[in-house]
């Protein structure tokens, strides 16, 4: 079997190379390559791919697990896969869906999966009315940002007006969020890894700081074990199938009653030194490529059919 790691970043990456050392005990041929070096060529009879101007072999599948969110041309990359049969993981439609947090969070909610009142900021939006749907503290976010960046707690009105004022006047309306702040999840959140469209294993971050209301960790955060319960799986399954994942990362936020789904990322990382050594109960690497193995053949006996 024959597959491509779409990656435009720094080869020596600690996840790339579980990954491609994992491949080789699985028999599959893996190669990374960088998606902007792909041809985009949208054509009736295109049936070919082009690799810094040179043909290649179609691969069985492709990864999509670029450096940086998925830009226009990424996503280009992973439709132009896909019109010439190559599996994705994930899909083109799945990463313009998860891309965009006010996007995902109204597929969700269209389908009564819990998520956190939000409202996309314009301009024509008050303060008095924003105060009264969401309240204070409110959670201000970047619309395409990720690891906890672009994401700050917005504690009164007077400091909510600052920076609304400042985004006015760096044209930056509609691309962000607020959000309600769900308290009873301050400075923790769990992250259910989705591999092969289901819910497979779980952990919990914890804010180093009690002053902190995040919890990634590429901050100060650390994470231990949770073990999966009928309530995570069902809505993390419900949330991966609403979105078509394959593969994912679904944050999910503690309520008094469950949970609330807060975020969803299409290109999730599984390792972060010194803080997930031991944290997670299978082997994530493993456990994915076999799960596209199996994938890559229902496909193919699909076709022969």
């Amino acid at each position: 079997m024959y597959g491509l790691i779409l990656f435009g970043g720094d080869k020596s990456n600690t996840e790339l190379q579980f990954m491609l050392t994992t491949a080789k005990k699985l028999d599959i041929d893996l190669k990374v390559v960088n998606p902007r070096d792909i041809a985009i060529i949208a054509a009736s009879e295109n049936n070919y791919i082009l690799l810094n101007g040179e043909p290649i072999a179609i691969p069985d599948f492709a990864i999509a697990a670029f450096a940086k969110d998925p830009v226009y041309s990424n996503i280009s990359c992973l439709q132009q896969l896909e019109s010439i049969g190559v599996l994705c993981i994930n899909r083109a439609s799945v990463m313009q869906k998860t891309k965009d947090k006010m996007l995902t969070l109204q597929l969700l909610a269209e389908k009564q999966i819990p998520v956190p009142k939000t409202i996309l900021y314009t301009k024509n939006l008050t303060t008095e009315l924003i105060s009264k749907e969401l309240g204070f503290p409110l959670v201000l976010k970047v619309i395409g940002g990720s690891k906890g960046d672009g994401v700050v707690l917005v504690n009164s009105g007077s400091e909510l007006e600052n920076i609304l004022q400042i985004s006015n006047a760096g044209d930056l309306q509609e691309e962000l969020i607020l959000q309600e702040f769900i308290s009873y999840s301050k400075g923790k959140d769990l992250r259910v890894m989705i591999l092969g469209g289901k819910a497979k294993v779980c952990m919990q971050r914890t804010s180093g700081s009690k002053n902190n209301f995040k919890s990634n960790l590429s901050g100060d955060g650390s994470a231990v074990m949770y073990q999966l319960n009928d309530k995570v799986e069902e809505i993390s399954n419900k949330t991966a199938e609403t979105l078509g994942l394959f593969l994912g990362g679904i944050d999910l936020l503690f309520t008094k009653d469950g949970y609330i789904v807060n975020e969803v990322n299409s290109i999730p990382g599984f390792y972060v030194p010194n803080k997930t050594d031991n944290v997670w109960s299978i082997d994530i690497p493993t456990e994915l490529l076999n799960n596209i193995k199996d994938a890559v053949k229902a496909k193919n006996l699909s076709a022969s059919n």
